[in-house]
């Protein structure tokens, strides 16, 4: 595979799958020829038994694929391998610099049953549904063409692992196309080379996803930028919280707030949650495809089509109007939550009208019943008033449901013990505190690293970034990171945010680019090549979220889920999702 070419995976009815390599031009004027590799000769060659095929060395005189026993010879063996490559099945490679490395396993029940070549032809559209293999594929496309356009004379590997160990049990199976990843998208991903390989790995625990090929390696010199989740920082905050209620219900929303809804969710799954929060179906799919099976609930509002699909994912909805919970009824019901407003006036039937739905409820009872406080943080009155008021509303149902909660992070941090059934912790999970009266301060999760790019020397009265906002007042060493507000790392930190430089904190001066970030690196040792954290710990110095925050003027809710873009998420060894 060729450091500037990118793959599809299609379908047809005599085989399997194929690698594209698309022509693309790349600098210097030089093309790449399509190369395409074949699997069906491999597929009719594996009626004969079955076998694992295993990685081919870079020189790829060979086909694509060898299997083991091939390899095991490892001398003039490849000869007879030679005349098979030869046929139209399998199209040989010539001496490139970047190994492709293609692991696939069939039982022989598959090639018995099927006899090979009606292998393509059975079902895996259910597979594509559950695991979102299409988009995380295309998705892949653009990640790996943008790291082997930059990274050209880099040994890189993709490993296609175990995908059909990993299907369910006695499962035939057939991939699918995947489109081409649009150009737009490849120049997005191209900010991403950091990732030394490209792993799919398929699992019903697993799910399909992509992550750098060394996790432990945080100091790559292919890495621009970078964000790091602590994912047993994050447990360690869910046990916090878990200790203050009966029950925890994580919110995951908005992608666990900018750190991954998916390996967040499965970290927090050693806790034995109720359930998950979210706030959209699409959310919530994402949680199932992925593999959990905990109870999902959407909390924000949905219209009356979309509850079908919200019914088929099993997940559970929340209602407070007549007409909704008519049409949950009539599609055959199931569980489902009251949302009952006490002040927030967002959402929910207003604490005094809950009676007007007495009848409904007697028809159909809701599995839950809850508040959200609008003020928790702050230690004024307007949260005992909302409790007297969400209690109100619940001794007017008809049936007590099952299962209240009201609390967020800020309101269980400052209780010792919840009075209702289920907790809703949220932005504590991920390292962000509750403020003055909270009894429990969390652990910080996210860490924003980013490498320096440059150093220079400027001259008094000399000015740094757009519109000249600082200017040195003496000889000055300035340090440029490659991190800007494209990546999350707000504006407004111009000229009043600090970074961390081998735990010694530095001014940020002028204005926070599109891409680059200026700091005054005059007092700290410094060079091109090192690392500054943002946000996050550097030594025995950390910088808070909530720091961070601050000194943007946004909440640490805006800071983190804004971190979602092309910062690079990254899990830190011995955080096992």
């Amino acid at each position: 595979m060729h450091a500037r070419a990118t793959a599809q995976i299609h379908h047809g009815e005599e085989q399997i799958a194929e690698l594209v390599f698309e022509c693309v031009p790349l600098p210097g004027g030089i093309a790449v020829r399509q190369l395409v590799a074949d699997l069906r000769q491999l597929f009719l060659d594996l009626q004969r038994g079955a076998f694992r095929i295993t990685p081919v060395e870079a020189d790829a005189r060979g086909a694509v694929l060898q299997p083991v026993r091939t390899v095991q010879r490892r001398q003039p063996a490849w000869q007879s391998l030679a005349k098979r490559v030869a046929s139209p099945g399998f199209h040989g490679l010539p001496i490139l610099a970047v190994a492709a490395t293609v692991q696939v396993r069939v039982t022989l029940f598959h090639l018995v049953d099927e006899r090979g070549r009606y292998v393509v032809r059975i079902e895996l559209s259910f597979l594509f549904r559950d695991h979102r293999v299409e988009e995380h594929l295309e998705q892949d496309v653009a990640q790996l063409f943008a790291h082997v356009c930059t990274v050209a004379c880099t040994e890189r590997v993709i490993e296609l692992m175990g995908l059909f160990d990993e299907v369910w049990a006695q499962r035939l199976v057939r991939l699918r196309a995947v489109p081409v990843a649009a150009g737009a998208e490849i120049a997005h991903e191209r900010e991403r080379i950091f990732k030394c390989r490209l792993m799919l790995h398929g699992s019903s625990v697993a799910g399909y996803t992509t992550r750098p090929g060394d996790d432990t390696s945080m100091q790559s010199a292919l890495m621009r930028a970078w964000v790091e989740i602590d994912l047993d920082a994050l447990r360690r905050n869910g046990v916090a919280m878990a200790a203050r209620c009966a029950a925890l219900l994580p919110m995951v929303k908005a992608d666990a707030y900018g750190l991954g809804a998916v390996p967040v969710a499965r970290a927090l799954a050693s806790l034995a949650p109720w359930g998950f929060g979210v706030a959209t179906v699409d959310e919530g799919l994402e949680l199932r495809n992925a593999g959990l099976s905990e109870r999902i609930i959407v909390f924000t509002p949905v219209i009356a089509s979309q509850l079908p699909a919200l019914r088929a994912a099993r997940l559970t909805p929340v209602l407070s109007s007549a007409d909704d919970i008519r049409v949950w009824h009539a599609l055959g019901g199931g569980p489902w939550h009251l949302t009952i407003d006490t002040g927030m006036s967002r959402a929910g039937v207003r604490w005094t009208n809950v009676a007007s739905l007495a009848d409904l409820l007697r028809e159909d009872t809701p599995e839950g019943a809850y508040t959200h406080f609008h003020s928790a943080e702050l230690d004024d009155a307007s949260r005992t008033e909302q409790e007297s008021r969400f209690d109100q509303a619940v001794a007017a149902l008809p049936v007590r449901p099952a299962v209240l909660h009201a609390e967020n992070s800020a309101a269980l941090a400052r209780v010792m013990r919840s009075r209702f059934d289920v907790g809703r912790p949220g932005v504590f999970l991920y390292g962000v505190g509750s403020g003055r009266g909270a009894l429990v301060t969390p652990e910080q999760v996210a860490h924003v690293r980013a490498r320096v790019v440059a150093v220079r020397d400027v001259c008094a009265g000399e000015s740094v970034s757009y519109d000249a906002t600082w200017r040195a007042t003496s000889p000055r060493r300035i340090a440029t990171l490659a991190i800007g507000y494209a990546d999350g790392y707000r504006r407004s930190l111009g000229n009043r945010g600090t970074i961390l430089l081998g735990g010694q904190r530095a001014p940020v001066v002028g204005v926070v680019t599109m891409d680059m970030t200026m700091v005054d690196v005059t007092d700290v040792p410094c060079r091109v090549g090192d690392v500054a954290t943002l946000m996050g710990r550097s030594g025995a110095q950390v910088l808070t979220t909530e720091e961070v925050a601050t000194a943007a003027g946004v909440s640490p809710y805006e800071l983190l889920t804004g971190l979602r873009g092309r910062l690079e998420h990254v899990v830190l060894p011995g955080a096992t999702p």
